[in-house]
């Protein structure tokens, strides 16, 4: 068989095969949980829409070569059946494979003690693809090379999650399923890939250290099928100002350390705008040295039935 290259490929195997080449990431995992959880759906406590735009290794190629990720997500509570419902949808390309997820995400919550249980599902669809003009080979009459093509197959996802006013904490696993992708080549050649199970841990603390200034440190543990060379941890902490203002700094294992700056833009706090820049600190031969990152969320306020929440001012405080 005639030797091709897939561009970017040999990036990629640089890269040691990191746990994003099969679930995109998001350094703005701390704000994204439902992408990653089903059982963050609701939680908030309020409706919201989500934004997301990922550029990977910035400047790398001027052809798309890098990686560059989108991604929209809404999540409402429905608070008379004591749930929160959510979906999902992202796309991904880099050089000549792309990928595309939608999903729904239901969640049954439980009050537990101070805080609330939440158990989650996901069902969804996601697809793989290959675009055969994105190739570049030695012999294009090479039977092992795949014809553009896309291949779809059903996703499920499972989460629980634990939330007080200061503590959050969750564990999913996604793609219970493992999608099996099949590619026909030019001839009669097939190759096939798996999607195989990912498996996420999260824990987070809320410190208030004064009534306008509030830091937040959280680990995101990341497994594909606990593979120890597709395992990542990320840490970060962000300082909330008045819940205006925030800006954090992070580390995410074996890719980068990032910074992350986030604003709300109207009086109520409702919209809010955050950027994070990864620093990319490893595979440095196979990748460029940023990653930029945008978000834009929107939250509606949920009216809530029954007693109404103690107000907590600086006066009476403890």
């Amino acid at each position: 068989m005639k030797r091709f290259t897939l561009f970017l490929f040999a990036s990629v195997i640089a890269a040691g095969q990191s746990f994003a080449q099969q679930d995109p990431r998001f350094t703005h995992y701390l704000y994204n949980q439902q992408y990653f959880n089903p059982a963050a759906a609701g939680m908030d406590g309020s409706a919201r829409f989500m934004m997301l735009g990922r550029a990977q290794w910035l400047g790398y190629n001027q052809d798309g070569s890098a990686p560059n990720t989108g991604l929209f997500s809404f999540n409402t509570p429905l608070l008379r059946a004591s749930s929160g419902v959510g979906a999902v949808a992202y796309y991904e390309r880099f050089a000549a494979v792309s990928a595309l997820a939608i999903r729904g995400n239901y969640a049954y919550h439980l009050n537990v003690g101070s805080g609330k249980l939440s158990i989650g599902a996901s069902v969804g669809m996601v697809s793989q693809g290959r675009d055969r003009s994105k190739y570049k080979f030695i012999d294009q009459n090479d039977p092992s090379i795949p014809a553009s093509v896309n291949s779809m197959q059903p996703d499920l996802g499972a989460g629980i999650y634990y939330k007080t006013q200061k503590l959050f904490v969750g564990l999913s696993a996604m793609h219970l399923t493992a999608p099996t992708f099949t590619y026909n080549g030019q001839g009669s050649t097939t190759s096939k890939e798996t999607l195989v199970r990912h498996y996420y841990g999260i824990v987070g603390y809320n410190y208030e250290v004064n009534p306008t200034l509030t830091l937040t440190p959280s680990i995101l543990y990341k497994s594909a099928n606990f593979n120890s060379k597709a395992t990542s941890i990320e840490g970060n902490i962000t300082a909330n100002i008045n819940n205006r203002f925030s800006i954090g700094a992070g580390y995410t294992q074996q890719e980068a350390v990032n910074v992350l700056v986030g604003l709300s833009l109207l009086k109520d706090n409702s919209l809010r705008l955050g950027y994070a820049l990864d620093l990319v600190t490893s595979g440095r031969n196979a990748k460029q040295s940023t990653s930029q990152e945008l978000m834009l969320a929107y939250q509606l306020p949920v009216t809530l039935k029954g007693p109404r929440p103690a107000i907590r001012t600086p006066r009476y405080r403890k």
